[in-house]
């Protein structure tokens, strides 16, 4: 287990032990935290932010054209000029806020996927925006990391960053209950990443709303109406994207994007609704207690 891109990273072989592939995926994650942090000042993606344009690795250069994409399938709902507006909610220095209208008009003239452009390695930026891969970042180093798992032999691994995992082989995945105790349900995956997003960890409340960090990049404000979506997609980047995607812009605009990734989704409702894609296979639980929900964990199928 390390801490990595502010979250902790696990990775899983089971019946092999802790090998020099372990520690070169651990050393591919961090490779990518160097490469697309926005909180460390010698990324690339900081001097990117810092310039507006710059000839940028083709790895970065490719991920931000795979983003606008998402972005353009979309309508805008996942958007990677989000930045100035997490920043304005304080949600990037944990000192959360409601910002003030004009202080969110000024921020919104910033934001939009639109302001961004990308040819071959070099990418330009308009005026004042900035670009951060929350909603991202994590699913392409899972997939980057269980790349080096596999070329090194190893067929059967789970990686799980901060709740998000990836497996090789058969795995059972916890959903964590967004409102109370222990688990939602769960589902029996297959070479796939599960990612869940929700309001359980950075939120607060403010004259009884509950405010959270998924913010709608078209309106400045955090979506309140889902308290979590689940997606299960072939690969990590994929499911942490539509994950995002899918809480911003919900079921009836979001299950198109998500068939079309050949993923399934689960969103559970502020009003403890629960809505799922035609494909989408789980086994529910029992919801217990009130309480804090506790840990997602994965547990290998033989």
């Amino acid at each position: 287990m390390r801490w990595l891109m502010g979250t902790f990273w696990e990775i899983e072989t089971p019946g092999i032990p802790a090998s020099d592939a372990v520690s070169a995926a651990f050393a591919e994650i961090r490779r990518l935290d160097d490469l697309l942090s926005h909180y460390k000042p010698e990324s690339e993606l900081s001097r990117l932010n810092a310039h507006g344009q710059a000839v940028v690795p083709q790895e970065l250069a490719d991920l931000i054209g795979r983003c606008l994409a998402y972005s353009a399938e979309s309508q805008g709902a996942f958007d990677i000029t989000v930045a100035p507006l997490v920043e304005l909610w304080g949600f990037k220095d944990m000192a959360p806020r409601v910002p003030s209208p004009s202080d969110l008009a000024l921020a919104r003239q910033t934001v939009g996927w639109q302001r961004v452009s990308v040819s071959g390695n070099g990418v330009r930026m308009a005026p004042g925006t900035r670009l951060e891969f929350g909603a991202i970042g994590k699913g392409y180093a899972l997939d980057r990391a269980m790349a080096v798992l596999t070329r090194a032999g190893i067929a059967r691994a789970r990686i799980d960053a901060g709740g998000q995992q990836l497996v090789r082989g058969t795995w059972t995945i916890g959903i964590l209950h967004p409102r109370c105790d222990g688990l939602l349900g769960s589902v029996t995956v297959t070479n796939q990443s599960v990612a869940t997003s929700g309001d359980t960890e950075r939120f607060f409340i403010h004259d009884g709303i509950r405010y959270n960090h998924h913010i709608d990049p078209r309106t400045g404000w955090p979506s309140t109406d889902f308290a979590s979506v689940t997606i299960v997609a072939p690969d990590a980047e994929a499911a942490d994207a539509l994950g995002t995607l899918s809480t911003v812009a919900g079921p009836e605009a979001a299950r198109p994007i998500v068939a079309a990734h050949h993923a399934e989704a689960l969103w559970y409702g502020a009003d403890g609704r629960v809505r799922t894609t035609p494909g989408f296979r789980w086994q529910p639980e029992s919801p217990g207690p009130k309480g804090d929900p506790g840990t997602t964990r994965g547990q290998q199928v033989d």
